[in-house]
C-alpha cells in the first residue's frame, strides 16, 4: 500500500481510485481464497487500518464473524478485539466497512449486527450517511428468502416459475425482510434510508436482471453502486478457477462463484435494458461510486469537468458534483 501511494503521487495509475480487501474477517468465504480469510489480532487490524492513509478505501468483513455457525468461531480467543473495537479502528483511519459473507443459520442476530456495525461507523466515521458503510455485492453469500439467479442452462429453465415465486411485484420497504430475508432486507432498508451504499452486480448472472431491477426501484440509484466483478486472469491468489458451460462466471475448485467476466460497458447496457434512463445509469457506475471514495468534489475541481454524456435521444445531459458538505460532513 505504501508503494501504490507513492506511484500514484508520482502520478502513475490515474485510473485506481483506491484498493479494497474481501477479508480477512469473513464468516463464510465461499468464493475467495481460504487463506485470505483470518481472524486478525488487533496489532494486524492496526495495520490494516493504517493502510486507509495509502488509498486503502473499504475492507469487507462479516459482523457476524465472531457468532455461532461461523467458519471463524472456531479460532476466535479472548485476545482477539471485539466487532465494535474493529469498526471503530478502520473508521476512525478512514476505512470503510462493507458488509459481506454471513454465517446462514442466524439471520435475525446477523441483522442486529449488521445495525451495530452501521451504527458504530455512523457515529465515529468522518463520512456519515450513506458514505459511511458499503457492503459486498447484494445476494452473494447472505442468506436469502428466495431464488435470485438461474446461472446455467438447466436452471434457466425454471426462471419464469422462479421469479414469479419470488412476488417481485409485492416487494415494499415494510415487507422486504420477510420477503428477501432478514439480512439481504436490512441491507436494503438502510441504503432506502441512506445509512450505508450497497453494491450490486448487474452481470445478469450473479444476480437476475428483474431482481436487480426491482432492487433499484425500492431503493433508489443513489444507494447502489454497480458493480463488474470483473477479472482478467484464470486465477485468484494461487486458486485456480474455472469457467462452465451456459456462463462467463468464473468458478473456483469446490464449485462457488468467484468472480465475473463482465466490463462496465456491459453492466451499463443491462441497466438501460430492464428500462432505467442514463441519469439512473451514470448514478450507480459512476457517481454513487466516485462519491463513496470521495473523489467526486475533486473532479469537480478539474479544469475539464466529465460530469456529461449523450443519451438516447442524442441530446447532451450535464451533471454537476454536490456541494462539499453534501460529500463530506
Amino acid at each position: 500500500m505504501k508503494e501504490f501511494h507513492t506511484q500514484k503521487r508520482k502520478g502513475r495509475y490515474r485510473n485506481i481510485l483506491g484498493i479494497s480487501l474481501e477479508g480477512p474477517l469473513l464468516a463464510s468465504f465461499a468464493g475467495t481464497p481460504e487463506k485470505g480469510n483470518w481472524a486478525p489480532l488487533k496489532e494486524e487490524w492496526e495495520k490494516i487500518a493504517s493502510c486507509g492513509e495509502y488509498g486503502l478505501i473499504y475492507t469487507v468483513l462479516s459482523p457476524d464473524a465472531m457468532t455461532e455457525n461461523s467458519y471463524l468461531k472456531k479460532y476466535i480467543t479472548e485476545e482477539h478485539p471485539s466487532l465494535e473495537w474493529i469498526v471503530d479502528t478502520l473508521v476512525e483511519a478512514g476505512v470503510k466497512p462493507a458488509l459481506g459473507h454471513f454465517q446462514k443459520a442466524y439471520p435475525e442476530e446477523t441483522s442486529e449486527l449488521i445495525m451495530k456495525v452501521i451504527d458504530t461507523a455512523q457515529k465515529r466515521s468522518n463520512y456519515t450517511g450513506s458514505d459511511a458503510v458499503l457492503t459486498d455485492h447484494l445476494f452473494n453469500d447472505m442468506p436469502n428468502n428466495f431464488k435470485h439467479t438461474w446461472r446455467t442452462p438447466q436452471e434457466r429453465v425454471h426462471r419464469l416459475e422462479g421469479l414469479k415465486d419470488a412476488r417481485l411485484d409485492k416487494w415494499n420497504i415494510d415487507n422486504i425482510n420477510t420477503l428477501v430475508g432478514e439480512v439481504p432486507g436490512t441491507l436494503m432498508r438502510a441504503a432506502k434510508e441512506g445509512l450505508l451504499t450497497i453494491c450490486m452486480n448487474f452481470d445478469s448472472e450473479h444476480v437476475d436482471l428483474e431482481v436487480a431491477r426491482r432492487v433499484v426501484e425500492l431503493v433508489g440509484s443513489k444507494g447502489i453502486i454497480a458493480m463488474t466483478d470483473l477479472i482478467d486472469t484464470d486465477s485468484m491468489c494461487g486458486q485456480s478457477l474455472e469457467k462452465i458451460e451456459g456462463n462467463n462466471l468464473w468458478y473456483q475448485g469446490k464449485g462457488y462463484v468467484a468472480a465475473g467476466s463482465y466490463t462496465i460497458d456491459r453492466l451499463m447496457h443491462n441497466i438501460r435494458a430492464i428500462g432505467f434512463n442514463d441519469k439512473v445509469v451514470w448514478n450507480m457506475t459512476s457517481f454513487v461510486p466516485l462519491k463513496a471514495c470521495h473523489f467526486l468534489n475533486e473532479l469537480e475541481n478539474l479544469s475539464m469537468k466529465p460530469f456529461s454524456f449523450i443519451d438516447e435521444t442524442k441530446k447532451r445531459a450535464h451533471f454537476k458534483a454536490p456541494a462539499p458538505e453534501l460529500v463530506l460532513r
